[in-house]
């Protein structure tokens, strides 16, 4: 992995598509395999650059960030994908305020003609955080790509075995984005 951007002969690292494909397999859950261990492996051959900044490089275009997570304890590639995305979310105040039913809440055409206003909230690294204020519903962009849906339900897969019910932040904003999409005039809404 190391030299990874440096194999010219190498089918897997030279082809887009097949490096996509070998990312995303390394990601999966049903592959890990545990980080301590890696990266143990790793020291004992080189050591440098840091095993985790290797990962982060080698895995940048799926991680929800331009930045390696400040913690530095993983359980495997999946939990490091995890700990981008919820590394700024302010869980304190995610555990005081999880009150919120949103299995009743309406999709966001509905909510447009009942006068909610919906604004793209802007803030790196803070995809989970959505606010309501003053009626308006403030959603941070999320790009959407082909393996967006695989890699969000990889880290709920992580979340649902491995965190307890006031950590499962993914799955929280996985559910509120369903509730939100009905059908394609709903993902049009919050597209524009």
């Amino acid at each position: 992995m190391r030299d990874f951007e440096g194999h010219e002969n190498d089918f897997l690292i030279n082809t887009p598509a097949e490096i996509l494909a070998l990312q995303l397999d390394l990601l999966l859950l049903e592959n890990q395999l545990s980080y301590i261990l890696l990266e143990g492996l790793y020291n004992l051959v080189t050591g440098s650059p840091s095993f985790i900044d290797l990962g982060f490089k080698f895995f940048r275009v799926q991680m929800f960030s331009q930045r390696a997570p400040k913690q530095k304890e993983f359980k495997h590639f999946t939990d490091l994908q995890r700990a981008t995305l919820v590394e700024n979310f302010p869980a304190e105040e995610y555990t005081k305020n999880y009150t919120v039913d949103i299995s009743e809440l309406h999709c966001a055409t509905k909510l447009q003609e009942s006068g909610v206003k919906f604004r793209c909230a802007s803030g790196e690294g803070r995809l989970l955080v959505i606010r309501f204020e003053q009626g308006e519903l403030r959603i941070p962009q999320l790009s959407v790509f082909h393996e967006t849906d695989t890699m969000l339900q990889n880290i709920m897969a992580l979340e649902q075995c491995r965190y307890p019910r006031y950590s499962l932040v993914v799955c929280a904003y996985v559910r509120l984005l369903d509730s939100l999409i009905e059908d394609k005039r709903d993902a049009q809404l919050l597209v524009d």
